[in-house]
């Protein structure tokens, strides 16, 4: 650096000047020394995402100044809030609010000043849900996100006061947490310093209401959340997006294959979402900031009725199945894994046996647990670390059609689902219908029986905000003759209800008003289930579930009364 060379001739100088003066040369003057160094300006103060220049002046002995502002070592003393990005310009950039020492050096002599980096300005508050929804004693959780002048956005839900003008409003116990003392509509408000947002709140009981339907009916091959709260339903080529803020429906581009039923849709990383299976091996993505659709690399193998489980690493797992889209079909012991930014799928292993109709659920620890679509009592883990497979312990009962849901404690509740072996040509006892329910601790390796009345099969299971499961509608089979295969039945259930892992009991909430089985359910922001599709829907319906944060919707649709194969 520069310093460094003017001190460096300073040296030569002193030296040269000293073998003058011995060989009898006049006095020498020496060059005047550094003493100090002032850095402006002195203690500024910018807004986060701004730069500031400084400026280093040397004062020397005999009272001149120099710019040393490209000569000198410039550092920050906390590199959190700003860095140095030119030093040859003295220019430094602001990466966090906070306070830093900015200092420049010149050998043994140094001079700083204090920078203030300021936090961005909040522009704006927003309430999520946009519409909120509580019951008398049953609350629910809402949200307050700041929009910050530097386009940033932070979850504020702590730090604002929260308010009502009505008195049946109740807060607490955790911030944002809201409740009613009585029915009726109202508005609760978020604030903050100057800046403040509203929201409608309805305090309602608990009760099923009717939901406005998608142009192009209600079946569901496929439902996926979005990155944004809507909700991605596709039937064969077309596609419905439900805005639950807004209440409505809208069409999408049309999927460029009709792959029937059997598919799966997978929300990816970067908010895409990845549609595959239903027999075929081609893949499709969905790009919902854009409704466009892309074409993906192909399958390793055409197959339906599979798992689809989105990795800790933003690959997808897909598993087992059927290898083609008949009625009949061999199920598979393969599973693939689909890289989105490689475009690439690569094999992932098979599992010890072929499964179909079975459920995948990836554990707190990374792993995948698949469940049941085999005719033995078993479950296999999927190691993405390893890209191996390991069976777990013997479950108590083997089984199809089921749920698997990831509870809060990391154990998992496995609920209905048939015994894929059963024959329906044999009149049969109603435990081979149905398969009882366990949970499944992944830290012990063991399976245990849970307590979830009513077997069921082609139902559904939404885990609740407060950890809380609720399970509903489903079928089961019957006779309605004296026991011939063609008297073999299925008949949509009602009822519902609600596990508890912290008690281990279950407590049976209101019936849908009418039977539903074969549904889609999407957990929506703000602690709504979307329930949507089945066999022989025609209209849905709201039910709000007392919970906590207790008000749960599930939008259902209506199936006949019963139907058969």
């Amino acid at each position: 650096m520069r310093i460094w060379t003017l001190m460096t001739l300073r040296a030569c100088f002193v030296l040269i000047c000293g073998a003058l003066v011995a060989c009898g040369a006049d006095e020498i003057r020496l060059p005047p020394q550094l003493q100090a160094i002032d850095v402006t300006p002195a203690s500024p103060s910018i807004a986060y995402g701004q730069q500031q220049q400084f400026t280093a002046v040397g004062r020397f002995g005999d009272g001149s100044v120099v710019d040393l502002t490209n000569s000198v070592r410039w550092k920050s003393s906390v590199p959190g809030v700003a860095v140095v990005v030119d030093a040859a310009a003295g220019l430094v950039q602001s990466v966090g609010a906070g306070t830093t020492q900015i200092s420049a050096d010149a050998g043994s002599v140094s001079g700083s000043t204090t920078l203030q980096v300021r936090a961005p300005a909040l522009v704006s508050l927003m309430v999520e849900p946009a519409a909120v929804y509580a019951g008398v004693g049953i609350a629910t959780q809402i949200a307050a996100w700041g929009q910050y002048a530097d386009g940033s956005r932070a979850d504020l839900t702590a730090l604002v006061s929260w308010s009502s003008p009505s008195a049946a409003v109740q807060w607490g116990p955790r911030p944002g947490q809201v409740s009613g003392l009585a029915l009726g509509v109202t508005v609760i408000g978020a604030s903050l310093g100057a800046v403040s947002a509203q929201a409608p709140l309805s305090i309602v009981a608990e009760a099923w209401s009717p939901a406005p339907n998608p142009a192009g009916g209600n079946s569901a091959d496929a439902a996926v959340l979005l990155q944004d709260g809507r909700v991605l339903v596709l039937k064969g080529r077309d596609g419905d997006i439900y805005d639950p803020v807004a209440n409505r429906w809208s069409a999408t581009a049309p999927l460029p294959i009709d792959p029937g039923s059997g598919c799966s849709a997978t929300l990816l990383a970067d908010g895409r979402v990845l549609f595959v299976g239903g027999g075929l091996s081609g893949v499709e993505i969905f790009n919902p900031t854009t409704n466009t659709w892309s074409t993906a690399a192909s399958m390793l193998t055409a197959r339906r009725d599979h798992t689809a489980s989105l990795l800790a690493s933003g690959h997808v797992l897909v598993v087992g199945g059927r290898s083609f889209s008949g009625q009949t079909g061999a199920a598979l012991a393969t599973a693939e894994s689909f890289d989105p930014v490689a475009n690439l799928w690569s094999p992932a292993g098979d599992m010890s046996t072929a499964r179909t109709l079975h459920t995948a659920t990836r554990l707190a620890d990374g792993r995948v647990l698949v469940v049941g679509g085999s005719s033995e009592a078993g479950a296999e883990i999927h190691d993405p670390a390893t890209n191996t497979w390991s069976r777990t312990s013997p479950m108590h009962a083997e089984r199809a059609q089921h749920t698997a849901t990831l509870l809060p404690d990391g154990r998992v509740l496995v609920v209905g689902g048939v015994r894929p072996t059963w024959n329906m040509a044999l009149r049969s006892t109603e435990q081979d219908w149905a398969s009882p329910p366990e949970l499944y601790d992944p830290r012990l390796d063991r399976w245990t029986l849970a307590s979830v009345p009513a077997a069921r099969f082609q139902h559904s299971a939404s885990l609740l905000p407060d950890g809380r499961v609720l399970v509903a509608g489903g079928a089961a089979w019957y006779y309605f003759g004296p026991g011939l295969p063609s008297d073999l039945a299925r008949k949509a259930l009602s009822a519902v209800q609600v596990y508890d892992p912290a008690t281990g009991t279950s407590t049976g909430v209101a019936d849908l008003p009418v039977a539903s089985a074969g549904h889609r359910a999407i957990l929506l922001p703000g602690g709504k289930t979307l329930v949507i599709g089945g066999h022989g829907l025609e209209t849905r319906l709201v039910f709000r579930d007392p919970g906590l944060p207790r008000v749960v919707t599930t939008e259902v649709a209506v199936p006949n009364a019963a139907f058969y194969w």
